[in-house]
C-alpha cells in the first residue's frame, strides 16, 4: 500500500514540474530560436492600419530604425518595459513613450484602445 502511496506522490510531482515547466516556456521575450518570434505591432489610428513586423533579432537600433521607415509623422510609442525600449523617448518622432510594466501584472494603461 505504501509503495502505491509513493507512487501517486512521484506521479503528481512530475505533473507539477511539467506544469512549471510550461508556465516557464511561456514566460520571457520572444526569440527567433525559441519558436516565439518578436513581433513588433504599428497602429495608425487615423487612418485604422495595423503592421506587423517580425524580427529575426530585436535589438534598439533595429526599432529606431523600423520607427523611421514605417512610422509616418509623430508617434505616441506604447511598449512592456523591456530594456530595448529605454531611451525611445528620445527618438526624433516620438511625442510620449508608455511604458506598462508585466512584472508587477499590468497589461493596459489607461485609454489605450482609442
Amino acid at each position: 500500500m505504501q509503495g502505491a502511496k509513493r507512487g501517486a506522490k512521484r506521479k503528481s510531482e512530475a505533473r507539477s514540474q511539467e506544469k512549471k515547466e510550461e508556465k516557464t516556456k511561456e514566460r520571457g521575450q520572444g526569440t527567433y530560436q525559441s519558436g516565439r518570434l518578436p513581433i513588433i505591432t504599428m497602429y495608425e489610428r487615423h487612418r485604422r492600419v495595423v503592421k506587423f513586423i517580425v524580427c529575426k533579432r530585436l535589438s534598439k537600433e533595429l526599432v529606431a530604425k523600423i520607427i523611421d521607415e514605417h512610422a509616418v509623422g509623430e508617434i505616441g510609442l506604447y511598449t512592456d518595459e523591456y530594456v530595448i525600449y529605454r531611451g525611445l523617448s528620445r527618438h526624433r518622432r516620438v511625442v510620449f513613450h508608455r511604458v506598462v510594466r508585466h512584472s508587477k501584472r499590468e497589461f493596459a494603461r489607461g485609454n489605450v484602445n482609442g
